[in-house]
């Protein structure tokens, strides 16, 4: 290779970098994570079935082979025992690139009916996997592997609740 062939190809390197470092954050902070935090982490007895199978069309087939039958369960006692959870984001984080990882950090809320039970700092960490974009996923995304627990900060007391 001459020396103005490896000039435009040493040029061409940061560019292209760049184009995956902006790709990667835009899809991070899209409205694809939105939606899929609005789905899986917000719920009332009324909205858990058409959330879930909101949430479910963007999940890869293997991840909805295993989230399928806890979900049910859950959807069950959601309703029965008139469950809600909200969740806030207050920061998000890319953890990796390939496959993209990215983690939010914020509160959860609980409820049992109209009584708060629970308030903790929670995270969530979602994988994905690209995939052919469709008129049903736009986005070209699918979540792969998503993971959920209590945050390592200290918790939040309950205001109401009653020691």
């Amino acid at each position: 290779m001459s020396a103005a062939p490896r000039a435009r190809a040493a040029q061409q390197e940061p560019e292209h970098a760049n184009r995956i470092e902006f790709s990667v954050n835009t899809i991070a902070r899209s409205g694809f994570f939105k939606l899929l935090l609005s789905v899986a982490a917000n719920y009332t007895p009324a909205s858990a079935e058409k959330g879930y199978l909101s949430a479910a069309r963007y999940m890869s087939p293997e991840l909805l082979s295993r989230f399928e039958p806890v979900a049910r369960a859950q959807l069950k006692q959601v309703v029965t025992n008139r469950i809600s959870q909200f969740f806030a984001v207050d920061s998000d984080k890319v953890e990796g690139k390939d496959p993209l990882v990215v983690r939010f950090l914020g509160e959860r809320i609980t409820y049992v009916g109209r009584t708060e039970t629970e308030r903790k700092p929670y995270q969530y960490r979602v994988g994905l996997q690209h995939v052919e974009r469709t008129q049903q996923n736009p986005y070209g995304l699918v979540v792969s592997s998503i993971e959920q627990n209590e945050s390592p900060t200290a918790s939040v007391p309950n205001p109401q609740s009653k020691n």
